[in-house]
């Protein structure tokens, strides 16, 4: 058994003071214009209910959905997302906050999308997609569903951004039967257990920290390993992989220090993790969070010495767009290791090429082809393929079973198995170092890991 050494502590004052004079320029919180894509449209929100965008619209900036459709009025008929010339599915990003660069995924779901109906989209029906701000709240995003189901009507949700929003978009989705296809963060909640109309696309989280850990222990020689993590479903579930990992070492954890969601006030913490001298710290936190850490952290030094901390940083899919967090660490994210769940954006491949292309003919000004917008085309292959099977009339019990269909399926993300009570579709991943500028290095191939 590692055990912990015995911390050297500095008078708290003098903690406090470094922590002062280096606050300044190591611990900004990113400005909203260090997020990408564009600007959001600029219309007032009812008070009653979230407003609906029509994504795959000519221009996504300013494509506000239809008017609302009474229950019992025209076109209600339509409320199961299938009408004669058009299949409507829905999903959800937040527009600000911790995670709105994760709200690149939807729109590259939408470019996606755009690029199939201009060839012709499917069986002579064009794709659409509606998407509210969910705010990453519980019953913003809660109504928003309600309002896509019961007004607009969609055959299914595709995506959905945030981790408060996903979790409380079980119930409502259940409740009226609607499937929903790749929630995006990688909570193992998505597919344990099972839930028959939710099925996850990318790997848990779970088992992305587990599998860095054994990584930086096996390959880097690290065996101080700490978490810091978000108080949150997220945050917690990257813990779990991290504990689990470290408890099949038998080592100790250096330390778990648990950051409020969304907050930059963590001087408890640093202090706390500088007493712990970790040599590897795995960060499972929103990349606003992550960005003013990774600034941040590099330049505290040990309580004992003068020399900077020599720690690994890790991370998970959730901080896989290096370019932007290259950006927003001004430089500092060079190192990091983290796990990918898809191939990369840059890729030579005929199929990566066209969705490229793709992009620069589609995508809205402003845009960047990053990972997460990268993703949204990963995500909507695998949609794809399962309307397609779900044949020239697909309704939900057809696009369910079609669903459990998939055999590892492959296009840009790891291979993607379904079935009756599997409904964790891939435990594929490879990992990535963060190099200077926004590039990367693979570290490994693909590689399948499950902690069962």
């Amino acid at each position: 058994m590692h055990r912990r050494p015995n911390a050297i502590g500095l008078p708290s004052f003098f903690v406090m003071l470094f922590l002062l004079l280096t606050a300044a320029d190591g611990w900004a919180q990113p400005h909203d214009d260090d997020l990408e894509g564009p600007p959001p449209p600029v219309q007032e929100e009812p008070s009653r209910w979230p407003v609906v965008y029509d994504l795959t619209a000519p221009d996504p900036r300013t494509a506000q959905a239809p008017p609302l459709v009474p229950l019992d009025g025209p076109g209600s008929a339509d409320l199961n997302g299938l009408a004669p010339d058009r299949i409507t599915l829905g999903t959800w990003a937040p527009r600000s906050g911790p995670w709105a660069p994760h709200g690149a995924l939807t729109r590259g779901l939408a470019t996606y999308f755009k690029a199939i109906n201009l060839q012709g989209g499917l069986g002579g029906r064009t794709i659409q997609l509606l998407s509210f701000d969910g705010r990453d709240d519980a019953e913003w995003t809660m109504e928003g569903i309600r309002v896509l189901a019961d007004h607009y009507g969609v055959l299914a949700m595709v995506a959905g951004v945030g981790p408060v929003s996903n979790l409380a978009a079980f119930e409502p989705l259940a409740r009226r039967g609607i499937p929903w296809i790749g929630p995006v963060g990688g909570l193992p909640q998505y597919a344990q257990p099972p839930r028959p109309l939710v099925f996850a696309i990318t790997p848990p989280t779970t088992e992305e920290a587990a599998a860095l850990v054994q990584y930086s222990i096996d390959y880097l020689n690290r065996n101080r390993v700490a978490c810091l993590y978000s108080d949150d479903e997220y945050g917690r579930a990257g813990l779990e992989g991290v504990r689990f990992q470290a408890k099949r070492y038998q080592l100790e954890l250096a330390g778990a220090l648990a950051l409020p969601p969304g907050s930059t006030d963590v001087k408890n913490q640093l202090i706390e993790l500088m007493e712990a001298k970790p040599d590897a710290v795995a960060l499972w936190v929103s990349p606003v969070q992550a960005a003013g850490l990774i600034k941040t952290l590099p330049r505290l030094t040990r309580l004992d010495s003068a020399e900077p901390l020599d720690t690994v940083f890790l991370a998970g899919q959730g901080l896989a767009d290096a370019p932007l967090m290259d950006r927003l660490t001004g430089g500092a994210w060079t190192g990091v290791v983290f796990a990918s769940t898809q191939e990369a954006p840059d890729d030579a491949s005929p199929l990566m090429a066209s969705y490229r292309n793709a992009f620069q003919r589609l995508a809205a000004r402003g845009e960047r082809w990053s990972p997460f917008f990268c993703s949204g085309f990963g995500v909507g292959e695998v949609t794809l393929e399962a309307l397609r099977r779900a044949g020239p009339e697909p309704n939900r019990a057809r696009l369910v079973r079609s669903l459990e269909s998939l055999k590892t399926f492959k296009g840009i993300l790891g291979r993607i198995t379904f079935g009756p009570g599997q409904r964790q579709g891939s435990r594929e991943m490879f990992l990535v170092q963060a190099l200077e500028k926004g590039n990367v290095r693979p570290l490994t191939g693909w590689f399948t890991y499950s902690m069962n």
